[in-house]
């Protein structure tokens, strides 16, 4: 895959992609337009990041302001080789990294954001807490 990192992976996408993120969220869960596209914004640019930490030729971070790629000097995270027929089980190892990565930020922002969506909406917090 010739463009993977290529301009997909740039800061400036991450700004693109944010608001419909943002729209079709706040469509479904209802209003926080601004948090949605915070949250879609961080969320793409992680993973972006995320890239630029594994066995990639590095990512376009700056495109269209530089070509330049960035990437770490040695990879932190497994990541798929996608210039390379990657057996299944590369894959599956990928997913279950970065679901946990996922799950990982997820409990680490539930904790750090007290007050969060559901105190606000008046939806129960807990199973035995009713409404």
């Amino acid at each position: 895959m010739h463009y993977h990192n290529g301009f997909t992976h740039s800061l400036l996408l991450g700004f693109v992609v944010a608001p419909p993120f943002a729209v079709v969220c706040g469509l479904i869960a209802g209003g926080l337009w601004t948090r949605f596209a915070v949250l879609g914004f961080l969320a793409y640019t992680s993973h972006v990041l995320l890239d630029a930490l594994t066995w990639s030729a590095g990512v376009q971070l700056l495109w269209p302001l530089a070509d330049a790629r960035f990437s770490a000097p040695f990879p932190i995270f497994y990541g798929v080789r996608h210039s390379v027929n990657a057996p299944l089980y590369w894959h599956l190892i990928t997913v279950a990294n970065d679901l946990a990565f996922a799950v990982a930020v997820w409990l680490i922002a539930r904790r750090s954001w007290p007050g969060g969506n559901l105190h606000r909406q008046g939806l129960p917090t807990t199973p035995t807490e009713k409404r």
